[in-house]
């Protein structure tokens, strides 16, 4: 539309242009205008003298156009000027062609815009009938750099929440650069949103080691509402795309203790960028059925197109009879001005029979570069449990397994008094509370002076019953001579 310098003119307006300059082609003469039109073009012309952007004479001649045309008394077009009327005519058909065109894309991508929004919308709206939840997650994400694998990371998460309450166990093995001379791991082990009592205090368990070095220190600390306290759970690709945990299990820096959160509460940022991609600059939007892995989905795609030649092609497949549940997400961007970039995310779902819940069971996702390999993750979630009571004992620190007995507290909060005095170093974890260093101390005592009479007392009837039996032995078998003896 630029080129023909005509962009600024809505579909009707060319309609009255086209209608003029046919009439001026059939009759020969210029269109006789309105006095508020010769008006309009007299205002412009006396703008350009005073700008001083037209000569004097240019001025003149323009001026006695203005007159003649208030007096009917226009000239006929010569040859040349039907001419340029006539070419004048073909560009403005072509340029209400193009603005025809475009009002049909933009409409027909307001109509998908409204689809897509309605699917996503729905998939979320499914999700939030999730209100409390168990399952075991696994994922193995591995970065490369130059074709070459740069770190691997192998994560076991296990996750149990409700509206109010989250408890995350985790255990990370992180390599870095496994192939070039350093295979040993970091081990990172922690528990985080636990509870002790009804003080509703977040317990934070975790211990980085190499190959898992039993001299390692950990720490156990206990923190309240007010801290700036960050634990980053999981990627934001698990909460966005997959809507496997609730946003909030990802970062507790703000809403560490949320109420009446649910897992399709946080939405996706896939909505916003999606639909926000349905704007302006889309030249092509396409929604159609096709069965992926056996299942009928809505295939959406749409690409847009910026002024730098920059592409992004999306194509979304979402299963409606899969709680509306995003099966696969393919991302390209290319261009002479960026980095080709492609990404990719296949999701398999199940049902979950008693809630009657779609939900993810296994991932794979892709992230290539100019064309190579940069990051990737495969995952899969098991043991899910919806919206059935979760046992309060999963959140209190008695429950959490992996802390050993003898591991610091470290007290981080003031609201709440520790249950023994805090001075640095003073409080430990037994295995089953909080107590003070000598109060452990003299558990450990007695538990092994405990141990020791049971070992004592387990020696003392293991002889006495060897005893008895070798005294059973020697009678028997004096009995059996005696009676070979007399036979």
């Amino acid at each position: 539309m630029a080129r023909l310098g005509l962009q600024r003119y809505e579909v009707e307006d060319l309609k009255s242009i086209r209608k003029a300059l046919e009439k001026s082609l059939e009759t020969g003469y210029p269109v006789p205008l309105s006095e508020e039109e010769l008006q309009g073009y007299q205002r412009q012309l006396d703008k350009k003298r005073q700008e001083r952007s037209i000569s004097d004479e240019e001025f003149q001649r323009r001026q006695k156009w203005i007159e003649d045309a208030r007096q009917g008394q226009l000239p006929a077009y010569s040859d040349e000027g039907l001419k340029r009327v006539k070419e004048f005519l073909e560009k403005v058909e072509q340029l209400m062609q193009e603005l025809a065109e475009e009002r049909q894309q933009f409409d027909t991508a307001m109509e998908h815009k409204e689809t897509v929004e309605t699917l996503l919308q729905k998939g979320f709206a499914h999700r939030e009938q999730i209100k409390s939840g168990q399952m075991d997650i696994t994922s193995r994400l591995s970065g490369m750099r130059n074709g070459k694998l740069e770190n691997e990371r192998n994560r076991d998460i296990s996750i149990a929440f409700d509206q109010e309450r989250q408890r995350v166990d985790l255990r990370d093995v992180h390599r870095h650069n496994p192939y070039a001379g350093n295979n040993t791991p970091l081990v990172a082990v922690g528990c985080i949103g636990c509870y002790k009592g009804d003080n509703r205090l977040l317990v934070d368990y975790s211990r980085y080691v190499k190959a898992d070095d039993p001299t390692s220190e950990s720490v156990l600390s206990i923190f309240d509402t007010s801290l700036q306290f960050k634990g980053q759970v999981a990627t934001s690709l698990w909460t966005e795309e997959l809507n496997i945990i609730p946003q909030y299990i990802v970062n507790f820096s703000e809403n560490r203790f949320p109420t009446k959160k649910t897992i399709g509460d946080a939405k996706s940022i896939l909505l916003s960028t999606t639909v926000g991609m349905l704007g302006s600059g889309v030249t092509d939007v396409t929604i159609i059925e096709e069965v992926y892995k056996g299942t009928s989905c809505k295939k959406i795609t749409f690409d847009s197109r910026s002024s730098d030649g920059t592409i992004t092609l999306t194509v979304l497949w979402i299963a409606e009879e899969q709680g509306y549940s995003l099966r696969k997400h393919h991302l390209q961007i290319s261009g002479s001005k960026v980095m080709n970039y492609d990404e990719l995310l296949e999701v398999d779902v199940a049902l979950d029979k008693d809630s009657g819940i779609w939900f993810p069971a296994a991932w794979h996702y892709e992230r290539n570069t100019k064309g190579n390999l940069w990051r990737s993750e495969d995952g899969t979630v098991k043991n899910v449990v919806l919206n059935k009571p979760i046992p309060d004992k999963i959140f209190t620190m008695q429950d959490i397994k992996i802390i050993p007995a003898g591991v610091m507290v470290q007290w981080n909060t003031e609201l709440i008094p520790p249950p023994y005095e805090a001075r640095r170093g003073a409080l430990l974890w037994d295995g089953n509370d909080i107590v003070t260093r000598g109060m452990f101390t003299e558990n450990l005592i007695a538990s092994y002076t405990a141990e020791n009479r049971s070992k004592r007392l387990k020696t003392m009837i293991l002889v006495n019953i060897a005893s008895i039996s070798l005294i059973l032995a020697v009678f028997l078998w004096r009995y059996y001579q005696r009676l070979k003896q007399q036979g």
